[in-house]
């Protein structure tokens, strides 16, 4: 999906590569990344929301 990262927490070396990464993007990759993120969080949401009418249906 390229809007985050995904590593065990018992690897900190990962967690620091990815804060790295992250400070050195530029201005366009930022906002590439966060347009991903978005366009994630908004398919999240409506994937709950169907999950609400669902459950309200068979109810």
């Amino acid at each position: 999906y390229g809007v985050g990262y995904d590593f065990p927490l018992k690897n900190p070396e990962k967690f620091v590569e990815a804060l790295n990464e992250i400070y050195n993007q530029n201005q366009e990759q930022f906002n590439e990344t966060r347009k991903k993120a978005l366009n994630f969080a908004d398919k999240l949401q409506d994937n709950s929301q169907r999950i609400k009418q669902y459950k309200k249906l068979f109810s």
